[in-house]
């Protein structure tokens, strides 16, 4: 994000507009390996240390790497009505 705001402060005047998509925890293989590794280091199911770590997200979900990329398609659409 503050490579974000250096490029926006950088090419603002110059009329560049900057956007990113900073999505928090997505549900990728690379998480369900930690999530795997750490119900092992607990002696708990992946389902309960899944559940625990989702409760501390705001949506009570991680995204899915299609939310993901659904609003990446989807911005350059809606950027043009605004």
């Amino acid at each position: 994000m503050l490579a974000t705001v250096g490029l926006a402060n950088a090419y603002g005047a110059k009329g560049i507009r900057i956007n990113a998509i900073n999505p928090g925890s997505t549900m990728t293989d690379r998480v369900r390996e930690a999530l795997k590794l750490e119900a092992k280091k607990r002696n708990q199911s992946e389902e309960e240390v899944l559940a625990q770590s989702q409760a501390k997200v705001p949506l009570k979900r991680y995204a899915a790497p299609e939310d993901i990329a659904n609003l990446a398609f989807f911005w350059p659409r809606i950027r043009r009505t605004i």
